[in-house]
């Protein structure tokens, strides 16, 4: 009977070991230096980010990207251009397409609106189609095209 009791608890420790082996994987792939976003900036000399390049290595987006920044008269931050690339060059003329965020302000020189058109290339850089993905007010977080 004690070699029986013996094999059952042998048979319980290596199911806790099993267990504790996968749940330390699991906890060291979660903080995988692979996952964490890999960017760099460019600033200009007010200090306002005018272009950001890399990968987000997410897990479930792993596309490089760049990304322009356009601010007006006022300093006031007017659009967001991001290109998306299938491959680690960063030439805008392999882009598969780019998403415009636009802003617009209102009198007291907040902003007001942001509109995303989507555009897409064809293999000589030129824009074979656009469209615009929604319009949404921005004080109060409700999308005015589509529809809903």
């Amino acid at each position: 009977m004690d070699a029986n009791i013996s094999s059952n608890a042998k048979k319980i420790m290596m199911r806790f070991t099993f267990l504790g082996l996968i749940c330390w994987t699991l906890f060291r792939c979660s903080s995988s230096p692979s996952w964490k976003p890999t960017y760099y900036e460019t600033r200009d000399e007010n200090g306002r980010l005018i272009e950001k390049y890399g990968n987000e290595n997410a897990p479930d987006n792993d596309i490089n990207f760049h990304s322009f920044y356009f601010y007006n008269d006022k300093g006031q931050l007017i659009k967001e251009r991001t290109y998306y690339f299938l491959d680690s060059t960063y030439v805008v003329n392999d882009t598969l397409d780019y998403v415009d965020l636009l802003y617009t302000y209102d009198e007291a020189g907040n902003k007001d609106k942001e509109i995303r058109t989507t555009s897409d290339y064809d293999t000589s850089g030129n824009v074979i189609g656009q469209d615009t993905t929604y319009i949404k007010y921005l004080k109060t977080n409700k999308t005015i095209f589509p529809e809903k």
